[in-house]
């Protein structure tokens, strides 16, 4: 049961041995346990695992953090556990800091009720670029 819990609403998951460059933008949920070099933003829950790692900003509608994140991270409900460690501002609507989780940066409380839009947007220009092939290299 408690497997099943962690990883509901999870479609995507990026192993300890993986390293991204670049933007990853999703419409699910995911587990990160690998580096991400690039903002991460979904409209999903992103859970971080102890070993990973994002070097840029993080949007989701909620956000569990166990690892690091050198950048922003917006959510309705965020999460830092035990021994994370977050290196920016955070914006938040639910904000839970365990003991021994590490924060620097500014704490705000979200009051922005376009969040959503803002996230759809993003995801939707993603899905246009795709179709239109713009923006990737091709091989």
């Amino acid at each position: 049961m408690i497997k099943k819990e962690l990883n509901k609403h999870v479609e995507t998951m990026i192993g300890e041995d993986v390293t991204i460059s670049g933007e990853l933008k999703l419409s699910g949920g995911a587990i990160i346990s690998g580096m991400i070099k690039g903002d991460v933003i979904t409209s999903g829950i992103i859970r971080l695992t102890t070993n990973g790692v994002v070097e840029g900003n993080v949007i989701a509608s909620e956000a569990t953090v166990g690892g690091e994140i050198r950048g922003n991270v917006r959510a309705h409900k965020i999460i830092l556990r035990e021994n994370s460690k977050v290196d920016g501002d955070i914006i938040y609507k639910k904000l839970i800091i365990e003991e021994g989780a590490s924060f620097q940066g500014r704490c705000d409380l979200d009051t922005d009720d376009s969040f959503n839009d803002s996230i759809s947007n993003s995801q939707q220009k993603t899905k246009d670029d795709w179709k239109n092939k713009k923006n990737f290299n091709h091989y």
